[in-house]
């Protein structure tokens, strides 16, 4: 076991520390792209599927009282509903991650996290990512030598 500044370093079943870091940082990143994909409303796969492209776009057309007329568009409904359940799940995992993630201590697996924060900032439309790399900057300095692990990476 690991420690820093009397804190256990977070290694789980991996050799060290820096490993189960750089682990834990692509499994973060990989599901934080998993659920821009579920909140993206032009992947609506599902509607293709049900609808087909004619009648995907009739039913964004339509008002909410002629939407509940159609068994098809009801289905499509909580088909959404689902994909946004799951996208609030994954996006709690990548938070649960980050934390995960500031308990190894590890200011390469920080690094490595923040760049890619950043990238996925910069080639995606949705810029709330930003929001995520805070919420992983609020968590890391409230951990127990956190800040002090951070501000040595200078």
């Amino acid at each position: 076991m690991y420690h820093y500044l009397d804190n256990p370093r977070l290694q789980l079943w991996f050799y060290s520390p820096n490993i189960c870091a750089s682990f834990l940082c692509m499994a973060a990143l990989a599901l934080l792209g998993f659920y821009l994909y579920l909140i993206e409303d032009k992947y609506d796969l599902a509607g293709r599927v049900l609808l087909g492209r004619i009648g995907n776009g009739i039913l964004r057309k339509l008002t909410s009282r002629r939407l509940a007329l159609l068994p098809q568009a009801r289905c499509l409904c909580y088909i959404h509903l689902i994909r946004r359940f799951i996208a609030f799940i994954l996006l709690l995992l990548v938070i649960a991650g980050e934390y995960l993630l500031a308990v190894t201590y590890s200011r390469g697996g920080y690094l490595a996290f923040l760049s890619g924060l950043g990238l996925m900032w910069f080639f995606s439309k949705r810029k709330r990512i930003l929001s995520l790399a805070l919420v992983f900057l609020l968590v890391l300095f409230s951990i127990s030598g956190g800040a002090k692990r951070f501000s040595s990476m200078a």
